[in-house]
């Protein structure tokens, strides 16, 4: 239950952040999407990373 609060938080706050970007001009949108295409799989392999150290 504690990790269900923590993700509705997250994504809430991902929600706001990305009306805000998408509200205020346009390069802050763009901004938005190029970190996204470099976050996303720059967590995705964080997250490999974690999960085959920790075995």
């Amino acid at each position: 239950m504690e990790n269900q609060i923590k993700y509705t938080i997250a994504v809430v706050a991902g929600f706001i952040f990305t009306v805000a970007a998408y509200n205020l001009p346009s390069d802050s949108f763009f901004a938005l999407f190029g970190a996204g295409l470099f976050l996303i799989p720059a967590s995705f392999f964080m997250y490999l990373v974690h999960a085959v150290g920790g075995t």
